[in-house]
């Protein structure tokens, strides 16, 4: 019997971990089954892959990751092996014709002893795969059997048959020695005492002391020399054990003998089969591996990335970008820079150690480097020489990068300083401390590059500050300068309100600031004009420059016309706040940072709003894409060195303040009202970069210095707007990206009293062209009287939104406007802005003095009014003016006093 009574069916690869010559290949043969009864064979190999893969160590990615298992399809014509009368009595005395002619008692002597035609089972799984290792032949018997050596046999009718195939390949694949005190033979009494040397096997030994035992490094600290013993060598130790299961010692009795042999510990798979491998084994099963996980030399290390773009960094940051290899490892590999580059290039960490697997062996291993952008139009090319230790491969990779411009932007702040500002503002002080601190917010977040100027306006304009670099964050010398100015910002008690004189002296200042990409003025004011020069007096000269408008009340109170008009001719806008309240200075805030955000080519990924108390960190996620080059987050707050602030990345890694110290990419700033932290992308930490994917903002209370990690605020002023009645305090949160996927939000309305139509558009843009992924648009509508909605804007053409409102009360109309939507690569974003419009009872009728307007846009005009206030202000009446009233018999004292209070009326 023999290869006439059956077929080779076919080899199949039934656990893949890499390419047969670089694993360990276990090929598992069928024999005795019938081509109906292929199927249960097939089903048997699963069952024992399942079961290997449970037990340690071959449950570890490192020992898993370096092994192949085939299934070797072999049908024969009858089932089941030959079972002849035996020497041990037993035996039925029946013949099966199968293809590798198993059979019980192949020794003659025991039953339970099957094997086969071992020399045709290796020639026949070498001609279907040379690079085999180890070979377990699965018998279809009806009767528990096996054999060991270079092919295992054994039958599948026992119950344990998965565990005994385990503990054979302990003998055959890792030279283990069996662990029990008895001889598998008739002679079930076993051998009293061992008199030879060492053994060769790893998992026994002569040695009764753990301390000298060649497992030594694995025993456990206090075992006992030895750890168990047997006080009859006649017969086999069956007493329990008397330490703890898992204790790795001296065990007497092992190799088949009852003394003087010792095992590692009480129980191990190669003692019973019923338990797992013990200490020693599983090292000596881990080692074993090593060489198969690890990579080939020919193969296993694989560089996808020979060159590296740093194309149009900005000036002033810094980029990074990896050396990515392919590694076909279930170890960790190590790859050093031998030969780094040379500025501007940067190795960023000089190692990178590939982590173990979570399924497979293929991984991406990345080596960092970094570009310092120079000055702009400067290029650099270099190499860097990266080689991996584990296969002595060198692998160069080609560096070019250039420095673009960031566009430069110069921002003039002008201020009211009419005696309005002075208006009283519950829980803050008055509209003069919400101008404070709304105007720092934007101060700390110019970027280093940035100019800053402010100058004021009542009704004659005050130069307060020419353009001035910003500098670094937190301490440059424009940013000290403008805080001091912003410091000292005082309005005056009887000033009006010149708003063209502000505007006019803002563009004479940028002006005169020299070259800047991007010129912005944004303009703040709280009231209706009451002093020329007026913003219709002005209006052409400004053309050219942007203006952005922020009006600090009501639309009845402030009367916007002109400005809006002005603002949006320029390519700016007009943003209202609305009523004044305590809520005002985080509303300001926002303003200032969007307008700030527009200028530096930035866009809003978010800009929520909360609380958070002692002990409590707030995460609040937000969505990265491959297009964004740059993120900045800030918190806004009035006491931002007691807040900690961090990122969460899509890994899981965490960045603040401490790596701002250590990393060139990252900046972690404190300011007047705002802690920030900004960062090129991809960020990195242990190797491992990020990029794209969901992220979150991290927010808590604590002590400068320390990490997100808790920590308690004290004396904490209980300020009404700024903290709650529970003790937290009140932050606004916002993420800008510096982006190529952008959101531009505008509102336009057909006329200015109740009943006009406000027209809300959307435009979203990948690099300056409509958006081709998918996105919906919704615009959150908060109301005059404060009632909220949140309604879908309608897509009129390909990446354009657009909503209409019919306004119905007089007041400012706030939208908050969302874009959530992938990009073409199926990426998540979200982008948002805000947009606001005003109406008012006489808005429409400018000409009409009564209705609060003027031919201009402006409230009506009085000449007569206008020059007594002027001359008021200006100082022109003099002593002899008033002498001369006093002789008409008229008091001057209450003349003045009449004057300014009319002069203060019509400021309204």
């Amino acid at each position: 019997m023999g290869t006439s009574n059956g077929t080779v069916l076919g080899l199949t690869k039934v656990y893949d971990e890499g390419p047969a010559s670089d694993r360990w290949n276990l090929v598992l043969v069928a024999e005795g089954y019938t081509s109906a009864q292929i199927l249960d064979f097939q089903a048997s190999v699963q069952d024992f892959v399942t079961y290997l893969f449970t037990q340690p160590p071959f449950d570890e990615p490192a020992v898993a990751c370096g092994i192949n298992i085939w299934r070797l399809d072999v049908s024969s014509d009858e089932s089941g092996a030959d079972d002849p009368m035996c020497g041990d009595g037993a035996g039925a005395g029946t013949t099966a014709a199968t293809y590798f002619d198993a059979t019980y008692c192949s020794d003659g002597a025991i039953r339970r002893l099957l094997a086969g035609d071992s020399d045709l089972v290796r020639d026949t799984v070498a001609a279907a795969l040379p690079e085999y290792d180890a070979i377990i032949v699965l018998v279809n018997g009806a009767i528990r059997g096996g054999a060991g050596g270079s092919v295992a046999w054994l039958s599948t009718s026992s119950g344990d048959w998965r565990e005994v195939a385990v503990h054979e390949l302990g003998h055959s694949a890792f030279g283990l020695a069996d662990e029990y005190d008895y001889y598998s033979t008739d002679d079930e009494e076993g051998h009293d005492n061992y008199t030879g040397g060492e053994p060769s096997e790893p998992n026994v030994t002569a040695e009764d002391d753990p301390a000298t035992v060649k497992w030594s490094a694995l025993v456990t600290a206090g075992a006992s020399v030895p750890t168990m013993s047997n006080a009859d060598c006649g017969n086999p130790n069956n007493a329990p054990s008397p330490v703890a299961a898992g204790t790795v010692g001296t065990f007497e009795g092992a190799r088949y003998f009852h003394c003087d042999a010792y095992r590692p510990e009480y129980a191990c798979m190669m003692r019973t089969t019923g338990s797992a491998f013990c200490a020693v084994c599983r090292r000596t099963i881990r080692n074993f591996y090593a060489t198969f996980a690890a990579p080939s030399p020919a193969t296993g290390v694989t560089l996808t990335t020979p060159t590296l773009d740093f194309t149009d960094t900005p000036v002033g940051s810094t980029m990074l970008r990896a050396a990515s290899f392919q590694v076909e490892s279930c170890v960790p590999v190590t790859f050093e820079v031998t030969a780094a580059p040379g500025a501007p290039f940067a190795v960023h960490g000089a190692l990178l150690v590939t982590s173990l697997p979570a399924g497979g062996p293929l991984r991406t291993a990345r080596v960092f480097f970094s570009y310092a952008a120079g000055a702009v139009g400067t290029s650099a090319t270099d190499s860097a020489t990266i080689r991996c230790i584990e296969t002595a491969q060198d692998f160069v990779v080609a560096l070019n990068g250039n420095t673009v411009a960031r566009p430069t932007v110069a921002v003039q702040l002008v201020l009211d300083r009419s005696g309005s500002m002075l208006d009283a503002v519950p829980g803050i002080g008055d509209k003069a401390n919400l101008l404070r601190f709304a105007a720092n917010v934007l101060v700390d977040l110019l970027y280093p590059d940035s100019g800053i100027g402010l100058n004021a306006f009542d009704q004659d304009p005050h130069p307060l500050m020419d353009v001035q670099v910003a500098g670094p964050a937190g301490i440059g010398a424009g940013r000290l300068a403008a805080r001091a100015q912003i410091g000292a910002y005082a309005p005056n008690p009887s000033g009006m309100t010149a708003i063209g004189d502000g505007i006019e002296l803002g563009k004479a200042k940028l002006d005169a600031a020299g070259f800047y990409d991007a010129k912005a003025m944004i303009v703040l004011t709280d009231g209706i004009e009451t002093a020329s020069k007026r913003v219709s007096e002005v209006a052409a000269g400004v053309i050219g420059q942007r203006v952005f408008g922020i009006g600090l009340g009501t639309a009845d109170g402030v009367q916007p016309a002109t400005l809006d008009a002005l603002a949006n001719n320029t390519g700016g806008y007009l943003l209202m706040t609305g009523q004044v309240t305590e809520e005002t200075a985080f509303q300001l805030a926002k303003y200032y940072l969007q307008i700030l955000a527009g200028v530096t080519n930035n866009d809003i990924v978010l800009d929520p709003e909360g609380s958070v108390l002692s002990g409590q960190v707030i995460r609040i996620p937000f969505d990265v894409i491959e297009e964004d080059i740059e993120i900045t987050a800030v918190v806004v707050t009035p006491f931002p060195r007691g807040l900690l602030m961090a990122l969460e990345s899509p890994n899981g890694d965490i960045f603040g303040e401490p790596d701002a110290a250590t990393d060139p990419t990252i900046t972690y700033a404190y300011g007047q009202g705002t802690v920030h932290l900004r960062a090129s992308l991809p960020m990195e930490k242990a190797g491992r970069p990020s990029h794209a994917g969901r992220w979150n903002l991290l927010i808590a209370m604590g002590k400068r210095g320390q990490y997100v990690a808790g920590g308690s605020l004290t004396h904490v002023p209980n300020v009404p707007g700024f903290t709650t009645a529970a003790g937290g305090l009140r932050y606004s949160a916002s993420v800008f990206a510096y982006s190529n996927v952008k959101l531009v939000a505008r509102c336009e309305q057909n006329g200015l009293e109740p009943g006009a139509v406000l027209t809300v558009t959307a435009t979203l843009t990948q690099s300056s062209l409509p958006i081709e992924g998918t996105a919906t648009v919704t615009a959150e509508i908060t109301r005059p009287d404060g009632s909220m909605a949140t309604v879908p804007m309608a897509m009129v053409e390909q990446g354009r939104w657009q909503l209409l409102l019919t306004t119905t009360t007089q007041g400012v109309y706030r939208f908050r406007v969302l874009a959530v939507g992938r990009t073409i690569r199926d990426q998540r974003f979200t982008r948002e802005q805000i947009v606001t419009g005003a109406v008012w009872r006489g808005g429409n009728t400018p000409g009409d003095p009564g209705a609060g307007g003027d031919p201009g846009g402006g409230p009506g005009r009085d000449p007569i009014g206008d020059l007594l206030c002027c001359l008021l202000h200006s100082g022109a009446i003099g002593p002899e003016a008033l002498k001369r009233l006093e002789a008409l018999g008229i008091d001057p004292k209450r003349f003045l006093e009449c004057l300014r209070k009319a002069c203060r009326d019509r400021k309204g």
